[in-house]
């Protein structure tokens, strides 16, 4: 219990400035604002992400066509093993989707393959 308390605070302190201070961020009619974790979206809406959901949007927009497992999510959002609490993810997920889709039920930009994992689809192209 101990341990993990300190791996949960060493993770966080790991994190910390690790948000690039850098300039938007485009892909199909998303905007990604660095400076302020603020997500533009093709409605013209916007919406603030927590840092771990800046971190995720940021990732799969940045691998276009690309599907991550949620070990695969932890790895690169966390910086390390899962240990089989890849959980996590999939409820950072849901929280960004209820965020940056019309529909959180019928996601049309954040989608899960069946048997591969998350993918990210700019131009929300229905399934």
């Amino acid at each position: 219990m101990l341990e993990a308390r300190i791996q949960a605070s060493l993770r966080r302190f790991r994190q910390q400035g690790q948000l690039p201070a850098g300039p938007t961020t485009r892909c199909g009619g998303f905007a990604l604002d660095a400076a302020g974790r603020m997500v533009h979206l093709p409605d013209g809406g916007q919406a603030h992400l927590s840092a771990t959901e800046y971190r995720i949007l940021s990732f799969l927009m940045e691998h276009i066509g690309q599907c991550f497992t949620t070990r695969e999510l932890y790895v690169h959002i966390w910086g390390e093993k899962s240990l089989g609490d890849t959980r996590t993810v999939v409820v950072h997920i849901h929280n960004l989707r209820a965020k940056i889709e019309p529909d959180p039920e019928h996601p049309r930009y954040l989608k899960q393959r069946f048997g591969e994992g998350y993918t990210f689809d700019p131009a929300g192209a229905a399934e």
